[in-house]
């Protein structure tokens, strides 16, 4: 069964994106608290995921239509990723977009219109497979930026060093309630 695991994860997981949302990392500006400023630690998934002993990884897939902390899986599945090693932008775990399957994740908040709000957060490429990724990020609706990652050259890694590439948006409320998504990564053309 784990090489079967470890086969699909090599087929599925190579042009998947990771990110990792640190505590207090999204602020609004200038008076507003933060609403994204919970990570992917919880849950903790040492006891319920899937030791890939190779990677140095722990990982549990999450279907679309489960839920994740505030964040729920909206499209395809998603992977948590547990690092052995303190490789995590923060904390110890990480988000692959990318499960059995491309997958999306979204949080719905309460925003003030008219507020502009800070999202800063990390962005890598899965390691295994070597391939280029790319990642949209969705406000109310509207793709705000698409980031790209590419793991060909191999100098990311889950044993010693990710490559987390910090990014930071700025993202204007148009309601009391705004939607904030990663939909399904897509490989660059």
């Amino acid at each position: 069964m784990k090489s079967a695991m470890n086969s699909i994860h090599s087929a599925f997981l190579a042009a998947a994106v990771l990110i990792s949302i640190t505590p207090g990392t999204v602020s609004a500006q200038p008076f507003l608290h933060a609403p994204f400023s919970s990570g992917f630690e919880s849950p903790d998934i040492t006891t319920t995921g899937v030791d890939y002993a190779e990677a140095l990884i722990y990982y549990q897939t999450f279907p679309a239509g489960r839920s994740i902390g505030p964040w729920r899986v909206t499209q395809g599945s998603v992977d948590i990723v547990r690092h052995k090693n303190p490789t995590a932008a923060g904390g110890h775990q990480s988000l692959d977009l990318n499960g059995l399957e491309a997958g999306a994740i979204a949080r719905t908040v309460v925003t003030k219109p008219g507020a502009q709000y800070q999202l800063s957060f990390s962005f890598s490429g899965n390691p295994i497979g070597g391939a280029l990724s790319a990642m949209e990020v969705v406000w109310d609706g509207t793709v705000v930026t698409t980031l790209y990652y590419d793991t060909a050259p191999q100098t990311n890694n889950y044993q010693l060093n990710m490559g987390w590439q910090r990014q930071a948006l700025f993202l204007r409320a148009s309601h009391h309630r705004s939607t904030l998504e990663r939909p399904r990564r897509r490989s660059r053309p």
